[in-house]
This record gives structure tokens, sequence and C-alpha cells, in this order.
């Protein structure tokens, strides 16, 4: 872990990661859950819920927090987390179907569009062959 930490140019040399890549304190805090070393993992996990800012990050960290105190016996706050983490799960997947609803919008949008500038394309070519018949008329006549 302090190798990848040192050569993937992703941490500062406070060790904290781009912004964005946040989950990866997830998984340092599951590493040290795993190894029954409690107090790091909450310090990962509570880093994850600080410096991640979206609900798949603050879901993350609560549920890591949440593991962390049903591990120490302390249902209160166990509870306490599992509820938020069960909040932000919801709000992650309330915002995963807003998103589907714009992307399949756009999508819409942009065949709607591509539809309307094939029509216009067509009649832009209907007018120039009418001027040319027009025109060859013309020419006939004089």
């Amino acid at each position: 872990m302090k190798e990848y930490e040192m050569k993937s140019g992703l941490f500062d040399d406070n060790g904290n990661i781009q912004k964005g890549l946040e989950a990866i304190y997830h998984v340092k805090g599951l590493l040290y859950l795993k190894e029954n070393r409690l107090d790091s993992a909450e310090y990962w996990f509570r880093k994850e819920l600080r410096d991640g800012k979206d609900f798949n990050n603050q879901n993350g960290g609560a549920l890591g927090l949440a593991m962390v105190f049903a591990q120490r016996h302390i249902p209160d706050s166990a509870a306490k987390y599992y509820q938020y983490a069960y909040a932000m799960n919801d709000s992650m997947y309330a915002q995963l179907a807003t998103e589907t609803i714009s992307r399949i919008q756009a999508l819409y949008n942009y065949s709607r569009h591509q539809r309307i500038a094939n029509t216009e394309a067509r009649k832009a070519e209907r007018a120039r062959h009418y001027v040319f018949v027009i025109s060859l008329c013309c020419i006939v006549l004089l």
C-alpha cells in the first residue's frame, strides 16, 4: 500500500489522494478492519466521510464506521451509521435514476434534432432543384 501511494502519483506529500478518488480510503479502512486494527480503520472511514462529498463515499464511510462500532459492541453508534449509510444509499440510487433520465432525454433530443436537420436538408435540396429547373426553363425560353 505504501509503495502504491508513493509511486502512483495520486497522493500528495501528506498522504491525501486527489479529489474524486476518495474511495481508496474505504479500501484502506476495510484492510485495517480485517486486520482488527479498529482505530486505524475508523480513521480511514472518517477521512472518507470528511473528504468524499459524493453519495458513494458518504455511504462507504458510514457503512465502514457502522462495522467498526459493531465490532466494538457499541450498538447505538453502529445503528446511527447504518441508518446514515442507508439514507446515502437511497440518495445514491435517486441520483443515479435522475442521471439516467437525463441521459435518455439527451439522446431523445439528439435524435429529434437530427431528424429536424435531415428534414431541413431535404427541403433545401428540393429548393435547389426547383431553382435549377426554373433557371433551365428561362434559358430555354430565351
